[in-house]
């Protein structure tokens, strides 16, 4: 084994020659980011490009890759996301932030969201969607247990009927 080269979980790496500007022949893939050389590049989350014998990162949410700009696998348990194409996004309940590899999830009531915890797209049942936010029909109309709109209630709380199909009052049993 050459000077300098070391055996690290199977996959063996050197020091970049900075005189040289080389890797060693047994090591010829560099990683700019940690500046050493490889024997191979890690499979997960990085690919090697062979025209310039370096080792690149993948895509923020990409498991493993074979490009800059393609995902060919996610690891849905971990990370929240799962194959798209060539990328790898939120599974529901998840949204993509731009930069982590784990999909944060979504907060308030929010059944699916965008770009944020709390920027919704969908509700659960009992709750509608008013400017990207989930509000409970209970809030909206007194005594309503579900709703299609802030002024039209479709079920009352147990001890009210519906007055009207559209109305949103309701009166005692």
């Amino acid at each position: 084994m050459p000077q300098g080269t070391f055996v690290f979980s199977q996959m063996k790496f050197s020091y970049f020659h900075h005189k040289y500007r080389t890797c060693p022949g047994s090591n010829p893939y560099y990683n700019i980011s940690e500046k050493l050389c490889y024997d191979s590049c890690a499979t997960v989350n990085w690919f090697a490009k062979s025209s310039t014998m370096t080792c690149n990162s993948c895509l923020y949410d990409c498991y493993t890759c074979t490009n800059a700009s393609s995902c060919t696998s996610c690891q849905t348990n971990i990370t929240n996301r799962q194959t798209n194409g060539t990328r790898c996004s939120p599974i529901p309940g998840y949204y993509d932030d731009g930069s982590s590899l784990v999909a944060p999830a979504c907060g308030g009531s929010c059944l699916t969201c965008s770009t944020s915890a709390t920027f919704c797209l969908s509700c659960p049942t009992n709750y509608i969607l008013s400017s990207n936010t989930c509000k409970a029909c209970s809030t909206l109309i007194n005594n309503c247990a579900n709703c299609t709109s802030a002024t039209v209630c479709t079920v009352c709380t147990t001890t009210f009927t519906l007055f009207s199909a559209t109305n949103c009052s309701c009166k005692t049993t």
